[in-house]
């Protein structure tokens, strides 16, 4: 690593460190969700981590009082989804968010799951992606869907070319009514922001 890289590196540390501990320190009405993107070779692979989720991972959070957990897999006709499981993770501080790794590693029956049984040559998942975002403050909470079998659910991303499109965009689903419509319509169970 370059000196001016570490150096850049270094400082944005310790932005987000002294960021991270006022944030920890400032109660929300409104839950955070932190959406994990994970990313397998193969269908038996997917296999394998849709089972350790939810025979492993979703009990271990909710023992933390995290809950619900929901695990999202992609329909057949999105091909561009196809390597992809979702996680939503519903947080009800920042606290909760930051301390999640800590917590599941000292729990020794999450430390028994498949998670812990695999090797970089034949890794469970690929990758892992993590967005952290705050719900609307009309929609403050994740909801549990109304489940079965005959329902599909949807994960929207709204882009904006600048921040002040970005405001405005989230602006409508607070206070322009986009909010009140998509739950007169049946179409929403819950709602996040990304800024």
């Amino acid at each position: 690593m370059q000196r001016r890289n570490f150096l850049t590196a270094a400082g944005t540390t310790a932005v987000l460190s002294a960021a991270t501990s006022v944030m920890a320190q400032v109660p929300s009405m409104r839950e955070f969700i932190e959406l994990r993107t994970y990313t397998v070779r193969d269908r038996a692979k997917r296999d394998i981590l849709v089972e350790t989720l939810e025979k492993a991972f979703i009990p271990a959070v909710n023992v933390l009082g995290i809950k619900p957990v929901g695990v999202l897999l992609p329909i057949e006709s999105e091909a561009k989804f196809a390597d992809n499981v979702f996680v939503v993770i519903p947080h009800k501080s920042f606290d909760s968010f930051l301390n999640l790794t800590p917590n599941l590693l000292k729990n020794e029956t999450f430390r028994q799951s498949a998670f812990f049984k695999t090797t970089s040559k034949d890794p469970v998942y690929t990758a892992c992606e993590s967005a952290f975002l705050h719900c609307f403050e009309k929609c403050p909470k994740l909801e549990l869907p109304n489940l079965g079998a005959d329902r599909f659910y949807q994960i929207r991303t709204y882009r904006s070319f600048s921040i002040e499109r970005n405001a405005a965009k989230i602006d409508m689903f607070n206070n322009g009514g986009e909010m009140a419509l998509f739950r007169e319509l049946g179409l929403i169970r819950y709602f996040s922001a990304r800024h």
